[in-house]
């Protein structure tokens, strides 16, 4: 695996993401994380794309990943989409509300029939408050400091018996509807944003392990910084199964709570930033 690079530190009205391989450790108010993404066969782009975002006063963290079904142009097309969105609601702790928006959007932009599973999360640091919502995509995972123990965060829509007319794939319904979970990341808490691949992998029985086997496999593993953990899990999975990890794209993002809440200043001063934001163009960031 290529040499992780010094961690970026997400600016004010920041969009840091694509399609692209990436192998990043990320430090945003309140949360550290690391993002690891390898496009199928080597490709320069692939069918997932992640993206995350700091508001005007560095209070605010949006982040998101995508799997999009098709690989080539259309993908590319709705990568560029979701990044517009994303600066256009980087100020909203409305998760909803961005939700809603990405959904409308991708139904326009898909005529070829191109569909997303999609997670997507907010989080305050003044409260320690982080919003998800899931499109279709499989459950994250999460990580309680207290009980040192990792468990499925929500209902995984992935399970056939958990699926209903809510929290569909982006693009397979304009009138879908998400649902929202509120938690309170305390510090040390992680989760883990994360596509398919991990939970299609064949554990040592030929079986795929599933989002359960998953959380069994995080359970067994000894205590890490984020950047470690994601690669021994990586890399354990990939020793279970010489195929595993190979025939698909693969992309795991955590995060860690650290606990910062940030300066009340900046928040105070964020309608200023936003403004200057504004006029100068908000920064993007490609990794």
């Amino acid at each position: 695996m290529a040499k992780t690079k010094p961690t970026t530190q997400l600016q004010c009205l920041q969009v840091w993401g694509g399609s692209q391989a990436a192998d990043q450790s990320l430090a945003m108010t309140g949360l550290n994380g690391y993002l690891y993404a390898k496009p199928f066969e080597g490709a320069e782009r692939g069918g997932d794309v992640y993206y995350i975002s700091s508001c005007a006063s560095g209070s605010i963290t949006r982040a998101l990943i995508a799997d999009v079904a098709g690989h080539g142009v259309g993908v590319a097309t709705v990568a560029d989409e979701l990044r517009s969105l994303m600066q256009k609601y980087v100020n909203y702790t409305n998760q909803k509300r961005f939700m809603a928006a990405m959904n409308q959007r991708f139904t326009q932009i898909t005529d070829e029939g191109l569909f997303a599973t999609t997670i997507a999360l907010s989080f305050f640091a003044p409260t320690r408050k982080l919003s998800l919502s899931n499109a279709g995509h499989p459950a994250p995972m999460l990580y309680r400091a207290k009980t040192k123990q990792w468990s499925v965060l929500g209902v995984d829509p992935t399970d056939r018996s958990n699926r209903t007319t809510a929290d569909l794939p982006l693009g397979v319904s304009q009138e879908a509807g998400y649902q929202q979970i509120d938690i309170t990341m305390e510090p040390g808490d992680m989760l883990l944003l994360y596509t398919d691949a991990l939970i299609e992998s064949l554990g040592r029985d030929g079986k795929q392990i599933g989002v359960r086997g998953l959380a069994d496999r995080l359970n067994a593993m000894p205590h890490r910084t984020p950047q470690q953990l994601v690669l021994d899990l990586i890399q354990q999975l990939e020793a279970d199964d010489e195929n595993d990890l190979t025939g698909d794209d693969v992309t795991a993002m955590l995060i860690a709570a650290t606990g910062s809440k940030g300066e009340w200043r900046k928040v105070l001063a964020s309608p200023f930033n936003a403004v200057r934001g504004m006029l100068r163009g908000s920064p993007v960031g490609v990794g």
